[in-house]
């Protein structure tokens, strides 16, 4: 029917209305109480109310909540589901009515109709009809509008937003606050702006033991300090990071209980559970020994280290307190004790090999504190042991030294040597030893390698066994590890050699650079002081620097010097030197022996002692003045050290290419004349690489000689070596194609082998018109270098003299300075010729360079004393400088008179070498001319200074001949002779020095040549050869000769003496003077 569908209608907008209503409510409800709600966590946070007030709040929360939950939600859920009063379908037709204009009353009319009882309901059925068609076109459900919702929904929405927004700017304001009202019944404390985390996870600990408590505190604001509130004790803890502390509790012995405080924040309340540990008393163990070894059964107490032979039983007893189990543990193999009264434990076990074992102890807290560890050590019958030393003879590889122990238990039955010369060979036994009933013993073999046949290409392979006594096993054999000895060829020790020798340069190199580093920082301390009144902390860690640097330096030359010495032991034992190479190498080993100096190191010594004082920056200033020269020197030495290292590696190399040269000549001429039959192409294989080899080392001669500040004149042999190469490589193709030489090849084979010979002979040509061209010139260099010292000496003397005669106010004083500091650009003129000289000639010892350098010095301070017109002084410091020339030059005769006697030697002709009885008649000869000549002033005593020096160098060679004297047969005697002689040529030095040129003194002369002849003649007729020394050992270390170390001695008693009086010195010493110094120096030794 038609009413039924309006009706429908009707109800759907009803039910669609209450939806509407539904959740309206819900929005509104939802609104109220999340407001409320913020509002109320947030007073919550701000004022931390009490558990009465969050009750009421959390009650008010919820009545708030109920009453719109029922009132808004609940009432149209149940009208929704026609539970309750609904409103009336005419209420409902009200309000689609006002929703809709074109229905208005309409449907309110159409519903009263129909409520007309039956019978009128014919005469209205026309009216019902007609509006049913009118209504029907109608949805009632529309005029329920949603839309209203949307300003709750939005305010919904914000609201969310915002709760949403606070949660993640400050989450505890939210979280925690809610927590507190939901938890209204428990105590809450205010919230710290940090956060207390105790790290320990239990906070048991057994009876007197420590407990370590560890502490993180979290959060915005750490603290700086935390304590620790226990026993009515307030603790600061240690702070061991920025957010981390910790506190000790030592001993713990009850329970205890604490707090953390902080910026008066609290943490909550800790308590400490105290526990018992299960502890050992006392223990036993009984030893059953088994009965073959015949020992005692014994008892131990409180001990578990045993020592104990195989197979005994081993029983422990074990008393403990608060402990319910115990347990043996074995390699994590765990034998539990049987249990016994009185909290007594008890188990055994076999001994049969070694072990280590633990005690542990349990209860139900835990075991024991540390396992309790110990050894049982199990004797059983040993293997034989042998140790070894072997010493192989690396001079001559012909024998192996083997020395060692041997041990075993119950003896020896034999020890062995096994060896082969392959490895493809079987190893062969030699018994060396047998039945040794000792149980320790030492042996020594030699074993002479000379019937084994040893090739170098050979690798003998050997070892030692030994087998011991073993009744019950059988015997056991131990052995030692295999060595290997090879006798070394030419290319290994050539490598060899090579190697010791670039490490020697680059040791040097280093040396020379460490030098020059320490002399810069030298210069620039000194530089820095000179501004200052007072060492600051950076002068003074440059200071320590200094002398830290130096030690350096002197570990670095101590090294060099040990690897110089080794290189030169492997040099004398592997490779045939000249002696000229071999006197070169001494001298080298000389002056690096020289390196050091104790007055360099006294200067240092010095300065850590100032350092150490405090002292001022004036005399640290004086004293780094000191260690320049001293450092300069050094550096020189290094330079000139490196360079004669260049020259000597020089001369050795083109030696040994000449040598090695000469025997493949040989062995290429013996290779052509062996028979034919003979398949001879490995051989001459291996002297075609031989020869590539001598290339080579010619190659890196070329190299080396440009690495010299001077090269030598090396001629280029290119030609000739590559006409070599030709016919060693046809001689190469030959013998592959033929497989045997023929005629043809043999004949080659000897013109290869004329070339090789001839190349040979123009090396050896090169080196000795090398040699020769050098010495000459050298001598050359240094005869004018004497020339210009003497001169020197008497230009000083002169300007001395001079001064003596002026006044400070003197304008002469200023000419006789200019004519000091021309004196002085005159002397580095001789110093750079020199210093040049002395990196070619090895014989010029460091105490040159030292004595230039005093040179140097003394006429540096001349000059500043003169410009301060300080006269004494700088007359005192010219006098210094003055009697440093004259030393020098007296070492530098001596050394030109070497130089002549190594040209004269080398040139072939030392016969023609005067003997020094024929050298002090021609010195008497020419004192006699001198005389007759009339001579006076400057050139006589020119004259008289040279022949004096000439003197000088006749009786020190004098002063040698009788040292070597010394331990000879009859060698005293002469000796005795040669004293007197020396004596008088003192003398004879003393009078040409003063000038007294008498009739005296030639008739000396005279006679020191007819004892001189004597002398010579007895040591002819008693066969003595001067030449001769005692054969000592290789290894010595080399010392400063003890005229050196008194000269030195003596040297600084002058010093001290001529600052006080003034003394006139001739261009050399003058006898009184000297002897003076000499019985001051005994005084002191007495």
């Amino acid at each position: 029917m038609a009413i039924n569908v309006i009706k429908h209608k009707i109800k759907q907008y009803k039910r669609k209305y209450y939806l509407r209503q539904l959740v309206k409510g819900g929005l509104i409800t939802l609104l109220a109480f999340i407001s409320l709600f913020l509002v109320v966590v947030l007073l919550e946070n701000s004022f931390w109310f009490s558990s009465t007030v969050r009750f009421i709040l959390l009650v008010a929360l919820l009545l708030i909540f109920l009453v719109p939950l029922v009132s808004l939600v609940v009432l149209p859920l149940l009208k929704i589901l026609n539970i309750g009063k609904n409103i009336s379908d005419i209420e409902a037709s009200k309000e689609i009515g006002n929703f809709f204009p074109e229905i208005s009353d309409k449907l309110v009319n159409y519903l009263q109709i129909n409520e007309l009882s039956a019978g009128e309901a014919s005469l209205v059925s026309a009216a019902i009809e007609q509006k049913t068609r009118e209504l029907n076109v109608f949805q009632f459900q529309q005029a329920v509008d949603f839309k209203i919702l949307k300003k709750y929904l939005y305010a919904f929405i914000g609201l969310i937003f915002v709760v949403t927004l606070l949660s993640f700017i400050n989450t505890p304001a939210v979280t925690e606050s809610s927590k507190r009202i939901m938890l209204y019944d428990q105590k809450f404390k205010k919230k710290a702006p940090f956060e207390f985390l105790l790290q320990n996870t239990d906070l048991s600990v057994f009876r007197n033991e420590n407990l370590d408590l560890k502490l993180k505190v979290t959060g915005e604001s750490i603290p700086e300090s935390v304590y620790i509130l226990m026993e009515n004790r307030r603790i600061k803890l240690s702070k061991s990071s920025n957010d981390l502390f910790g506190f000790k509790l030592n001993s713990v012995n009850s329970p205890i209980s604490f707090q953390f405080e902080a910026a008066g924040y609290l943490s909550d309340e800790y308590e400490i559970r105290l526990l018992d540990r299960p502890e050992l008393r006392t223990f036993s163990i009984d030893l059953d020994y088994p009965r073959y070894t015949r020992l005692e059964d014994e008892t131990v107490s409180n001990t578990g280290n045993l020592l104990v032979p195989e197979g005994t039983k081993i029983k422990w007893n074990l008393n403990t307190t608060n402990t319910e189990s115990a347990s043996l543990i074995i390699n994590e193999n765990v034998s539990p004790f049987e249990s016994k009264a009185d909290r007594n434990f008890l188990l055994e076990k076999l001994a049969l090999s070694d072990f280590t074992y633990n005690l542990q102890l349990k209860n139900e807290y835990g075991s024991n504190r540390s396992e309790i560890e110990y050894h049982v050590k199990v004797v059983k019958d040993e293997y034989p042991q042998i140790q070894i030393i072997h010493l192989p003879d690396t001079i001559l590889y012909q024998s192996i030294d083997l020395s060692g122990t041997l041990h075993d238990d119950y003896g020896v039955s034999s020890v062995s040597l096994n060896y082969r010369k392959s490895y493809s060979d079987p190893f062969t036994r030699v018994r060396l030893l047998s039945n040794i009933n000792q149980q320790d013993r030492k042996f020594y073999f030699n074993w002479a390698l000379d019937t084994l046949a040893l090739n170098k290409s050979e690798t003998l392979e050997f070892y030692l066994s030994v087998f011991d006594n073993d009744g019950i096993n059988g015997s056991k054999e131990s052995r030692t590890q295999r060595f290997y000895f090879q006798k070394p060829d030419e290319k290994a020790i050539d490598n060899m050699l090579e190697e010791k020798s670039r490490k020697s340069e680059e040791k040097l190199d280093k040396a020379k650079s460490e030098a020059e580093s320490l002399n810069d920082k030298l210069k620039e301390l000194e530089e820095r002081l000179k501004t200052r009144n007072k060492m600051e902390w950076q002068e003074e860690k440059m200071a320590e620097d200094i002398l830290k640097d130096r030690e350096e330096l002197e570990k670095s030359i101590e090294e060099l010097k040990e690897q110089f010495e080794n290189l030169k032991k492997s040099q004398e034992e592997f490779k045939e030197q000249d002696q000229t190479i071999k006197e070169k190498s001494e001298q080298l080993q000389s002056l690096m022996n020289e390196l050091l100096d104790e007055e360099t190191k006294k200067l240092y010594d010095e300065l850590k002692k100032l350092l150490e004082e405090n002292a001022n920056s004036d005399q640290v200033r004086n004293q780094l003045e000191k260690m320049q020269l001293n450092e300069k020197n050094l550096e020189k030495e290094l330079e000139r050290a490196l360079e004669l290292f260049k020259r000597l590696k020089l001369e050795s190399m083109l030696g040994e290419n000449i040598k090695e040269l000469e025997d493949l000549a040989e062995k290429q001429e013996m290779l052509s004349q062996m028979d034919k039959n003979e398949d001879i192409s490995s051989q001459q294989e291996e002297i075609k690489e031989k020869f590539k080899d001598i290339e080579e080392k010619n190659q890196k001669m070329e190299q080396l000689n440009q690495e010299l500040k001077n090269p030598e004149p090396l001629q280029e042999f290119e030609q000739d070596e590559q006409d070599i190469n030709k016919n060693l490589d046809e001689l190469s193709k030959e013998l592959e194609q033929n497989g045997k030489p023929n005629k043809a090849t043999q004949s080659k084979q000897q013109q290869t082998s004329e070339q090789m010979k001839k190349l040979a002979q123009k090396m050896s040509e090169m080196q000795n018109n090398m040699e020769m061209d050098m010495m000459q010139e050298n001598i050359d260099n240094l005869r004018n270098i004497l020339d210009n010292l003497v001169k020197l000496s008497f230009d000083q003397e002169e300007i001395i003299d001079e001064f003596r005669q002026v006044r400070q106010s003197d304008p002469r004083f200023i000419e006789l300075s200019q004519d000091q500091l021309q004196l002085i650009d005159n002397a580095q003129v001789i110093e750079d010729s020199l210093y040049s000289l002395s990196e070619r000639v090895f014989q010029i010892s460091a105490f040159v360079t030292r004595e230039v350098g005093a040179i140097n010095e003394n006429l540096a301070s001349a000059m500043d004393e003169l410009r301060e017109r300080n006269k004494g002084k700088a007359m005192s410091h010219q006098q210094f400088a003055m009697t440093s020339v004259n030393n020098l030059a007296l070492l530098l005769s001596d050394v030109l008179q070497q130089m002549q006697n190594a040209m004269s030697m080398a040139s072939g002709n030392p016969s023609e070498q005067p003997s020094l009885s024929e050298l002090q008649k021609q010195l008497g000869q020419q004192i006699e001319e001198l005389k007759k000549s009339g001579k006076t002033g400057r050139q006589l005593s020119e004259e008289l200074a040279r022949m004096a020096a000439e003197q000088e160098m006749i009786r020190q060679q004098m002063k040698a001949l009788q040292e070597k004297l010394n331990g000879q047969p009859d060698g005293e005697k002469i000796g005795n002779s040669l004293n007197e002689i020396i004596k008088d040529m003192e003398e004879s030095e003393l009078e040409l020095v003063n000038k007294q040129l008498t009739q005296r003194l030639i008739e000396r002369q005279k006679r020191l040549v007819t004892k001189m002849l004597e002398a010579e003649e007895s040591m002819r007729e008693q066969k003595i050869d001067p030449e001769r020394e005692g054969e000592t050992a290789d290894n010595y270390q080399r010392k400063n000769p003890p005229a050196y170390e008194e000269y030195l001695k003596a040297r600084e008693n002058e010093i001290e003496l001529l600052k006080t009086i003034p003394i006139e010195l001739n261009p050399f010493y003058k006898k009184e003077v000297n002897d003076y110094f000499r019985r001051l120096s005994e005084e002191e030794k007495q």
